[in-house]
């Protein structure tokens, strides 16, 4: 959102590099924003937001270990 603003600003006093900047600091915050988001999205560990109720939904690998389930940790 700062981004937008000061584009904005930029734009409006007539200072159109510093607003074209701006605006493109803004779009690469937003693209890099949204690939996180996907990233973290696919991770096993995101099933974690849902979880209410049951067995967790992932395994976890423990340092130098087998892999184990959450509930035995708990």
């Amino acid at each position: 959102m700062y981004g937008t603003a000061a584009a904005d600003l930029n734009k409006a006093c007539g200072n159109t590099i510093d607003a074209h900047e701006a605006a493109q600091m803004h779009q690469n915050f937003s693209q890099q924003l949204l690939q996180d988001h996907i990233a973290a999205c696919s991770l096993p560990e995101h099933n974690l937001i849902s979880w209410t109720d049951g067995p967790p939904p992932v395994q976890f690998q423990a340092q130098n270990g087998p892999t184990t389930s959450l509930a035995s940790l708990l």
